[in-house]
């Protein structure tokens, strides 16, 4: 949430800026004929036109989309850490992201900002408060708990990682690919839903658009990654203590949640540039690789928006349901520790 402070106490210090974005987005508008025709057709008012070109000052929306990314490699690292005293470090910096995530947006929830979204236009638009706040609730608990290991961590030992993946549990490499996917797709989810609450007419919200398609475009360049790195040094093998539909099942999940992690990214381009609208790269704007169209925004904004937002909560859900079960239940702890140091 420091992000959406800085950006904002930075868009409202500078009021000319607004204003000057304000009247280029008028000069630049469509006639009131034109709008009428689109609302006829279906078109959203603004359709095709390129007008979210416009950066924070000082392009701050882009550094800080930089500070979030760098603050998730250097969590990732210091969870991962051979010293255990770094990991101790990394189990605080994780809980302060955590409950400043889940603070934030629980204070949203109580302050009235959920009550701002958008009107329903599919059925699961009436979940979005509800899963805005479960976020907020899931992020707080695993605040504490990662609170809880900083505090109860001090006996930790210091333990030697191998870079590469070894037979029986991952590489350093892997656990730092693995980690830093995890946060920047923890930041993008909750983001994208928060964005449906911002009214189109500020400029905070192209702020925010930029970092979450920034940070987008990093989650997909870190899932080709991963995928190459799997070919030059390999998974380990799954624990022989699962049953037979155990690894079947985490075969099933492992496949799906690699499809949601490429699916997201490319799907919300896709969206993006069939409205006409500019994709950024942090200090980037991607190119406009074809003409507007409705026909590519429906089928990529329902993928987008719906499908897979619901399909990552129910493999998230059984990803960790099952590695909570070889933990506790099954008392399989290697298991764990083939990801978690």
């Amino acid at each position: 949430m420091v992000f959406l402070l800085v950006v904002g106490l930075s868009a409202q210090a500078d009021p000319l800026l607004a204003a000057g974005v304000q009247s280029s987005e008028s000069a630049d508008a469509v006639s009131a004929q034109s709008v009428v025709t689109q609302q006829k057709q279906g078109v959203p008012e603004g359709f095709g036109i390129a007008d979210n070109d416009h950066r924070a000052p000082y392009h701050l929306d882009s550094w800080v989309g930089l500070a979030m990314l760098f603050s998730a490699l250097g969590i990732a690292v210091a969870l991962n850490h051979p010293s255990g005293a770094m990991r101790r470090i990394g189990y605080f910096s994780c809980a302060l992201v955590l409950l400043g995530i889940g603070g934030g947006l629980l204070l949203m929830r109580f302050i009235g900002v959920f009550a701002n979204f958008e009107e329903a236009t599919l059925p699961p638009d009436v979940a979005k408060p509800f899963l805005l706040t479960f976020q907020a609730l899931l992020a707080t608990v695993g605040g504490v708990y990662m609170l809880w290991l900083s505090a109860t961590a001090n006996s930790e030992p210091n333990k030697i990682f191998a870079n590469a993946n070894e037979e029986v549990r991952y590489g350093q490499y892997s656990r730092y690919l693995h980690w830093v996917t995890a946060f920047v797709f923890l930041l993008l989810m909750p983001m994208g839903v928060f964005m449906s609450a911002l009214s189109h007419d500020i400029g905070l919200l192209q702020y925010v658009y930029v970092i979450h398609k920034a940070l987008g475009f990093t989650l997909l360049i870190l899932v080709f990654i991963r995928l190459i790195w799997n070919r030059v040094s390999p998974r380990p093998a799954l624990s022989r203590s699962l049953n037979p539909w155990e690894l079947k099942l985490a075969h099933i999940v492992h496949i799906a949640l690699y499809v949601v992690l490429f699916a997201f990214p490319i799907s919300g381009y896709m969206m993006s540039t069939g409205a006409g609208k500019w994709s950024h790269f942090f200090f980037v704007d991607t190119p406009l690789l074809f003409e507007p169209s409705m026909e590519i925004v429906r089928p990529f904004g329902l993928l987008h928006k719906i499908l897979l937002p619901y399909l990552f909560y129910l493999i998230i859900f059984a990803h960790v349901i099952g590695a909570l079960k070889h933990h506790y239940i099954d008392g399989d702890v290697e298991s764990v520790r083939r990801m978690v140091s």
